[in-house]
């Protein structure tokens, strides 16, 4: 349930693509590892080659998440959502424990539809 202040993020389309490239990056990242191991266990060069596919796909979504996260910005504070900067985190801005803002906020996306900006810790709801 989003927070009653919480206030209407201008573009959700673009929230839920960096969404779906972050969950596309952990996944192509996940296989990647289970088909090194694989590789590992049995020495097939099939495996071998998935692997490579793997590592050219996770670099890709990489590479393709990195210009998308120009584009995802705080209405309020201009900071980037999907960015690393290296200035300090709200006070306020929501972490979950064991992971970083970014992926707390993409886990508040999925399951609440708002987020909490970690610079200047205003809550946003997703819908309009």
């Amino acid at each position: 349930m989003p927070r009653p202040n919480a206030r209407p993020y201008k573009n959700p389309g673009k929230m839920v693509i960096a969404v779906a490239l972050s969950l596309l990056i952990y996944a192509v990242f996940f296989a990647g590892c289970v088909l090194l191991a694989m590789l590992f266990l049995f020495q097939e060069t099939q495996y071998g080659i998935w692997f490579l596919g793997a590592l050219v796909c996770w670099v890709v979504l990489l590479f393709t998440r990195y210009l998308h996260a120009h584009s995802c910005i705080c209405p309020l504070c201009r900071g980037p959502l999907m960015r690393k900067q290296n200035c300090g985190m709200h006070e306020r801005a929501r972490r979950h424990l064991g992971f970083h803002y970014r992926t707390s906020m993409l886990i508040d996306i999925i399951v609440h539809w708002w987020f909490c900006c970690p610079y200047c810790g205003t809550h946003f709801r997703m819908k309009r």
